[in-house]
């Protein structure tokens, strides 16, 4: 599994991980266990702590689903982060506490969407429902299973092979036509400011008809940039491992460009922090509620969106100042 692609399905996507993310090319997400997957590659890939992620217990958390007319998109049962962000669910309730569970009565269920055509055999035929308090979100969607009346959630995990557009990612999110939003990031979950009109044009214009160069690409660079940065290679872009290795192990000191001493990481830390600076993340969200988060690192003159590809000097002046990051 693209490990971009969980952290992007369950909305945390960030530059650091995806910096670290294990490398990989598969294009479908498979139907797995949605909280255990998303605990465990965190923390096997990461090294990173996590809290287990909180579904409705009377769901199991493997019955992942596809929706007679959404073959892009996989749905699972709603975690209680996702209850927060749709208003059923207090910032400080606990999602699995019988009084603090959402009940969902007959005023909840909105327009027919369509019957579940993929999933364990006892909930194949159930009909789907949009929620009336975001009647037009395909994200959200309520389903009559046969215990009763459950949220889901879906998500778009597509992600591009090598040499192919990143026209093929945002057609399959329906951009630009259903764009309905274009968020700036500059820290995990903060939204610094919203892009309209001509300039919001400008960036998918940039953004569109780009090739995925892989991840190795990316990692050539950034291994270039610690070179230039620091004048030696303990931190490289090994060809047979294709990716960037460490030479040196622990905490590292060294003069940068402008003579000055840097410390306080071992190589990677320190290529990390080339990587990320001046980087943000950049949402666009669709008409119907999905979104597609891209990491836009103007260090390496690149950004991820599913796929890894490359601006010109020119394009990445035009984007700092677009996202104030200059």
């Amino acid at each position: 599994m693209k490990n971009e692609i969980l952290l992007d399905a369950i909305g945390k996507i960030d530059e650091e991980l995806v910096f670290a993310a294990e490398k990989g090319k598969k294009k479908k997400f498979p139907f797995i266990k949605w909280a255990a997957a998303a605990a465990i590659f965190a923390v096997i890939i990461f090294g990173a702590e996590v809290k287990p992620i909180e579904h409705n217990s009377l769901v199991q958390s493997e019955q992942f689903i596809k929706i007679e007319g959404f073959e892009n998109v996989v749905y699972g049962p709603i975690s209680g982060d996702e209850r927060k962000e749709f208003g059923i669910l207090g910032e400080d309730e606990i999602a699995l506490t019988e009084e603090n569970r959402y009940k969902i009565t007959e005023k909840d269920i909105g327009e027919f969407m369509g019957t579940v055509v993929e999933g364990e055999e006892d909930i194949i035929g159930s009909r789907v429902y949009h929620f009336t308090k975001y009647p037009d979100s395909d994200k959200i969607c309520i389903i009559e299973t046969p215990e009763g009346f459950e949220f889901y959630v879906g998500y778009i995990p597509v992600q591009l092979e090598t040499g192919e557009s990143s026209d093929s990612v945002f057609e399959i999110f329906g951009f630009p036509e259903s764009l309905e939003k274009m968020e700036v990031r500059y820290s995990w979950g903060k939204t610094v400011f919203e892009i309209n009109g001509k300039e919001r044009e400008r960036v998918f214009g940039i953004l569109s008809g780009k090739e995925n160069l892989g991840s190795e690409e990316q990692d050539r660079r950034i291994a270039k940039l610690f070179f230039e940065a620091y004048g030696n290679e303990d931190y490289v872009f090994d060809e047979t491992e294709g990716k960037c290795i460490e030479k040196v192990k622990g905490p590292v000191s060294y003069i940068d460009q402008n003579g000055e001493k840097v410390s306080g990481g071992s190589p990677s830390v320190l290529a990390r922090k080339l990587f990320r600076k001046k980087s943000c993340s950049i949402i666009l969200v669709s008409e119907n509620g999905f979104e597609l988060y891209i990491s836009y690192n103007p260090a390496v003159e690149m950004f991820w969106a599913r796929g890894y590809f490359s601006l010109s000097e020119t394009e990445t002046e035009t984007l700092n100042k677009i996202f104030k990051l200059e």
